[in-house]
Order: C-alpha cells, then sequence, then structure tokens
C-alpha cells in the first residue's frame, strides 16, 4: 500500500493538483490529510479544498485545531472520509484518526483535553478489525518525539497520543500541527512523520509492505 500524507495547508490549495504527478499510474492508494485544512476557515472552505484533494486520490481526513469544530461532527465531506474519532478498515489495514489539538495559549477553534483525546482514541480502537496493520492519523504529534518540538527545544505534543503509541505500537503516526518539526522517526516499531506544512509544498509518501519506508518531498 502507498499512502500520500500531507497537513497543514491553513487554506492554501493552489499546490493541490501538482499531486496527480505523485499518483500517476494508478500507484497511490490513500492520501492522507492531518488537519488545518483551513486557516480559521468555514466549512465551505473545507468542502472546496477536501474536494480538490478526492480528484487525486481516495481521502481520509481529520480536522486540525484551526478548522471549524463543525468539521469533527461529519463523516465525510465531498467524498472525503473523516477519521476523527473513529477506526475505518481499508484493505486489511486499520487507520484510527483523531482530529484538533490539546489545548494551546491561544485557543483555537477546535482544542481537546488529553483525557478527551485518550477517551476519543481508546473508543475507536474499540471499533477495528484487528489488523496487525494500523495507521493512527493524529493533528497533534505524540509528546516527546522529534515531531513536537517548538524553538529552540520545548515539546508540546499530546501526552495522550504518545501512551496510546505505546501502547497499540501503529506502524505509523502521521501527525501534523508544528510546523518546524518536519521529521520521520523511528520509536520502536512505529515511524512518526510529521510532514511539515503543505502551503509550503512538503508532504510525505510511505511504503507499506513487507517493511514500511516514509519519505519526505517538496513540490
Amino acid at each position: 500500500m502507498r499512502l500520500l500524507i500531507v497537513s497543514d495547508l491553513h487554506g492554501q490549495s493552489l499546490r493541490i493538483p501538482s499531486l496527480s504527478s505523485l499518483a500517476a499510474g494508478g500507484t497511490l492508494d490513500i492520501l492522507i490529510v492531518c488537519g488545518d485544512i483551513t486557516h480559521f476557515g468555514s466549512m465551505e472552505d473545507a468542502s472546496r479544498i477536501l474536494n480538490e484533494f478526492t480528484k487525486v486520490a481516495t481521502t481520509l481526513f481529520i480536522p486540525g485545531n484551526c478548522d471549524p469544530p463543525q468539521l469533527a461532527s461529519v463523516s465525510s465531506v465531498e467524498g472525503a472520509t473523516n477519521i476523527h474519532g473513529i477506526c475505518l478498515s481499508l484493505s486489511n489495514m486499520d487507520f484510527i484518526g483523531v482530529g484538533g489539538s490539546v489545548p494551546t495559549p491561544f485557543r483555537t477553534p477546535l482544542e481537546f483535553t488529553e483525557e478527551e483525546v485518550e477517551r476519543l482514541l481508546r473508543r475507536a480502537a474499540k471499533q477495528c478489525s484487528g489488523n496487525r496493520k494500523t495507521i493512527l492519523v493524529s493533528h497533534v504529534p505524540p509528546y516527546g518525539s522529534r515531531a513536537d518540538k517548538v524553538f529552540p527545544s520545548h515539546h508540546v505534543g499530546s501526552r495522550a497520543v504518545r501512551s496510546f503509541m505505546a501502547d497499540t505500537q501503529p506502524l505509523i503516526v502521521a501527525c501534523g500541527h508544528i510546523h518546524e518539526s518536519r521529521v520521520v522517526e523511528s520509536v520502536g516499531s512505529t515511524t512518526i512523520v510529521n510532514p511539515g506544512p503543505f502551503h509550503k509544498g512538503y508532504y510525505a509518501l510511505a511504503q507499506i509492505g513487507d517493511k514500511t519506508t516514509v519519505d519526505l518531498g517538496e513540490l
């Protein structure tokens, strides 16, 4: 399975058509959008942007903390499937999603306490089919990783996401939120990827087979 991972558009969608070259020949299975689709935008903004993604490939998304809170409660938008708070089984893989962020100093539109994040993740995990291969899609990175550092080296990720990752050991944790922490990092059997902000053209490609590889790219 080949996955394309993007995050943090913040309303800028002009680069989306350029992703079609990565999907040429039908070699791309799923496009994952890790939140902050809009920049404090509306549901109409989110719909317009997600519609562009679905023209590229089958799209799964979660809302980010800068997206309208209503986006967390819809099951799909323009053919893109929202996996916030659920587990979706596709092609013998389980995808678990949690959007928004833990509290920030900026009081952004979609924030959850650590306890709420934990409940969302545990509830979603109960829906899973039991596939050995699991992808966790979280807007906020796991705490204490290289994906959650803000300048100079302050960790601002989610402890609940980190705990869930340790307990379930997903193949991949796809995240965003922290623009300056663009990274691929291995923690035990899990690969954490923060592709960096797509509004700057950053993305990641993951190949899942006998082994899992994740590479960062730039348009």
